[in-house]
């Protein structure tokens, strides 16, 4: 009842979000280091990161959460 529909609905692979996010990231920060932070279903991560590497230049890495899964997706640029 909270979330929103994109939260919960990420398209028929679940990634939606991914892509729009690898368009629109490239001009944040656009000045400088900038960084970003993706936590989602552990079954996308690998997807997702390899997604954002495509799209960016930058490191992208995934962090595990306590459980062991990869949770998080990091891009960094300029750092």
């Amino acid at each position: 009842d909270w979330e929103p529909r994109e939260a919960i609905d990420g398209g028929p692979d679940g990634l939606d979000a991914m892509r729009a996010a690898s368009q629109q990231l490239p001009s944040y920060g656009a000045e400088g280091p900038a960084a970003a932070l993706f936590e989602l279903d552990p079954s996308q991560a690998k997807a997702a990161a390899a997604l954002l590497a495509q799209a960016l230049d930058g490191s992208v890495t995934t962090h595990h959460d306590l459980s062991g899964a990869e949770r998080v997706v990091e891009v960094r640029r300029g750092y």
